[in-house]
C-alpha cells in the first residue's frame, strides 16, 4: 500500500499522451466470508487517501486514456466511489478490468461503460446489494444493440446467478468472443439450468469461442443431501454456442454426462481445444464416507473415443469409467484394427477422481495412449 502514494504524482511522472494505465495493490482477504468480501461503509483502509488522489489526477489529466485496470484490496467506499468517478470520466476506454471483488459497479457506471463505442475488454465484480430494481430502467430503455456494441471479453464475479444472468442480458455486442463468469457464493441447483439459459441466449452465441464458468458450491435447493447432478440435458442451452472451442465448466456439484452427451459434444464443438467438466473440484459427496464409496462416473471409454474424434482437442478433463472390460472399452479395442488416418492432438489429460482397478493400470494406460498418441501428460484430483 505504500507504493501508491507515488501515484499521487502521476501528472509528474507521466506525460500527457498516456493512454494505458494499471494499478494493483492486494493484502491477503482469506479469513473473510465468501459473502462479506465487498467492502462495506464505515471500513476504512490506510491507502485511501492515495487512491483517491490518484482517480482524481487520471480524471483530471488522462481524459483520453484507453486502457485502464485498477485492483485494491482492501478497499472502502470511500475508494470504490473515486474508481467510479473516474472511470465515469473516461469517454474512450478500449480496455476496462476492475480486479477482484473489492471494487463493486453500480448501476451508474455501469451504463456508463456499456454505451463506451470501442470498449473491447470488461471485467468486474457486481453485487445486487448496490444495485435496485427501480434502477433497472436506465438500461431496459436503451436499444440492447447499443450496449457494449464492440465488447469481445466479458468477464463478471457475483454472488447471485440470477443477478449475473441479468447483467448478461444487457450485452449487446455480435462479436463477444470470450466469456469469464463466476459466482462466488452458493446457487440452488435448480438455478444453474437458469443461468446456462441465460448463456445460450446472447446475442453473439454464433461468435462466442471460449467459456469458463466458476460456481463455488451447488446446493440441493434448500434440501439435505447432494444436488442432482450436471447432465447433457442441464448442459443442452449451451449447444447453441455452436463456435465454441474452449469450454472449462468448474462446476462444483455432481456430474452425471455419458458417452451419449459426450458425443453430441464432439458433434456440437468439433474445433475444440479445451473440454474440462467439473474436473478443478471433483465432488467428493456429502453422504459418502470416502471418495471410493462414490459410483464410478459414466462416462467410458467410449466417449473418450468420441472426443478423440475432435483433432484439435489438447486438454481434456472428466472423470470417466476405467473398466476395460465394459462392452464399451471392448468395442473401442475392436475398433483399434482400423485405421486411423487422423491424430486427435490431445497432450493434457486430467481424470480427477476417476479409479483404476488394481492390476489394470498397464491396460488403462495402453487404451489411453492408442486414443490419444500426443499425450505428454496425465493429472489426477486424488491427493497422495
Amino acid at each position: 500500500p505504500n507504493s501508491l502514494q507515488i501515484c499521487r504524482y502521476l501528472h509528474f511522472l507521466c506525460g500527457p499522451k498516456l493512454r494505458v494505465f494499471n494499478v494493483k495493490t492486494y493484502s491477503s482477504l482469506k479469513d473473510t466470508p465468501k459473502s462479506e468480501i465487498y467492502p462495506r461503509p464505515g471500513d476504512h483502509v490506510e491507502h485511501e487517501e492515495a487512491v483517491i488522489d490518484m482517480c482524481a489526477s487520471l480524471s483530471k489529466n488522462y481524459p483520453q486514456l484507453r486502457e485502464f485496470s485498477i485492483g485494491v484490496n482492501p478497499s472502502s467506499m470511500p475508494i470504490v466511489s473515486a474508481v467510479i468517478e473516474s472511470i465515469c470520466s473516461f469517454k474512450h476506454l478500449t480496455n476496462l478490468r476492475c480486479c477482484g471483488t473489492t471494487l463493486p459497479l453500480p448501476v451508474k457506471a455501469f451504463v456508463h461503460i456499456a454505451l463506451l463505442p470501442s470498449l473491447r475488454t470488461f471485467s468486474f465484480a457486481a453485487t445486487d446489494i448496490y444495485w435496485t430494481n427501480s434502477q433497472f430502467w436506465l438500461l431496459d430503455h436503451k436499444p440492447r444493440p447499443k450496449l457494449f456494441p464492440a465488447l469481445q471479453e466479458f468477464g463478471i464475479v457475483t454472488l447471485s446467478s440470477s443477478f449475473a444472468a441479468k447483467l448478461l442480458s444487457y450485452v449487446g455486442s455480435r462479436r463477444l468472443t470470450r466469456l469469464v463468469l463466476k459466482v462466488v457464493r452458493d446457487i440452488p441447483r435448480k438455478d444453474v439450468l437458469r443461468l446456462l439459459e441465460a448463456i445460450g441466449n446472447i446475442d453473439a452465441s454464433g461468435v462466442l469461442e471460449h467459456l469458463y464458468i466458476f460456481l463455488d458450491v451447488v446446493s440441493n435447493d434448500g434440501q439435505p443431501g447432494d444436488p442432482a447432478p450436471i447432465t447433457g440435458k442441464t448442459l443442452q442451452p449451451l449447444y447453441a454456442l455452436y463456435r465454441l472451442t474452449r469450454i472449462q465448466l468448474d462446476i462444483h456439484c455432481p456430474w452425471g454426462v455419458d458417452d451419449g452427451d459426450l458425443h453430441e459434444m464432439a458433434y456440437t464443438w468439433p474445433m475444440m481445444t479445451v473440454l474440462e467438466l467439473g474436473i478443478e473440484r471433483p465432488w467428493r459427496g456429502s453422504s459418502a464416507n470416502s471418495v471410493l464409496d462414490l459410483p464410478p462416473a459414466r462416462p467410458t471409454f467410449y466417449g473418450l473415443f468420441m472426443l478423440s474424434r475432435c483433432l484439435e482437442l489438447k486438454t481434456l478433463g472428466l472423470e470417466w469409467n476405467t473398466d476395460v472390460n465394459s462392452p464399451e472399452a471392448l468395442m473401442v479395442q475392436e475398433d483399434f484394427s482400423r485405421p486411423r488416418p487422423d491424430i486427435c492432438m490431445l497432450a493434457r489429460l486430467r481424470i480427477g477422481l476417476s479409479r483404476v482397478l488394481p492390476g489394470d493400470e498397464l491396460r488403462v494406460s495402453g487404451l489411453l495412449a492408442r486414443l490419444f498418441l500426443d499425450m505428454k501428460r496425465i493429472e489426477t484430483g486424488w491427493v497422495v
